[in-house]
């Protein structure tokens, strides 16, 4: 099971500032810059592959109109990345499953869902799990309550969690379900996630972009974070332990 019993150090779509965002240079720059995992995005193909892109538009990364899920997946291997180095390709989601495995890592996949995701979605992503043997090092993550609840109804043992911009609402967990909350760094104060851990809920926080950031996240009393510049969170734990 993925450890929060320490601080742990997430790379937000890699190291996107060492690498294009969501590619496996992205994330090996993450893991060889100390970070104890990686974050990264899932949409389906129209075909039904799963691949690791952000983006509801293809646009800002490929310089091309479009979608993903308008695409198959032969469409979507031939796409490149605007000013990215030839042959860069978007991964497929079994790619980087398999590179958190073989760096002993964990993965947070979160499932896109603009406006829905797709009924099939949850069931595909929990099928690579099994096909790359990570479920021990997978928590699946999604903005959509109705992607959670799919993933929890087909995999309960799963390690799954909603993200929230802001604070949740006091009646979101009123049916009981525990598992991971993740807030954004401005949600994430003291108050709010005390209250999440007294619901039983795992709390964690994207958009740790700095030391000021972090050092609050640790009086608030979280474990884990999710930034876009791992390098730094993980230098700043080295030192405060030498």
């Amino acid at each position: 099971m993925i450890p929060l019993d320490r601080p742990l150090v997430i790379g937000h779509r890699g190291f996107p500032s060492r690498a294009v965002e969501n590619t496996l240079p992205s994330f090996e720059a993450a893991l060889a810059a100390g970070a104890a995992g990686i974050e990264c995005d899932v949409r389906a193909t129209r075909d039904g592959a799963l691949v690791v892109f952000h983006d509801e538009s293809l646009q800002r990364l490929c310089g091309v109109r479009g979608r993903i899920e308008d695409l198959t997946a032969d469409a979507v291997r031939s796409l490149s990345f605007v000013g990215a180095p030839a042959g860069l390709r978007i991964p497929p989601l079994e790619d980087v499953l398999e590179l958190a495995r073989e760096r002993d890592a964990c993965a947070l996949v979160e499932i896109k869902a603009e406006p829905t995701a797709p009924p099939e979605l949850a069931r595909m992503a929990i099928a690579a799990v099994e096909r790359t043997r990570t479920h021990d090092r997978v928590a699946f993550l999604s903005f959509s309550h109705a992607a959670v609840a799919g993933l929890r109804e087909i995999a309960p043992s799963m390690t799954s969690g909603r993200i929230f911009e802001d604070a949740p609402p006091s009646d979101a967990f009123a049916h009981g379900a525990t598992g991971w909350v993740v807030l954004s760094a401005d949600a994430a104060t003291e108050p709010v996630v005390a209250r999440l851990r007294a619901l039983g809920q795992t709390v964690a926080c994207y958009g740790v972009d700095d030391e000021a950031i972090d050092d609050r996240l640790d009086a608030a009393g979280v474990g884990l974070r999710i930034g876009n510049f791992p390098d730094v969170l993980v230098a700043k734990r080295s030192t405060v332990a030498r």
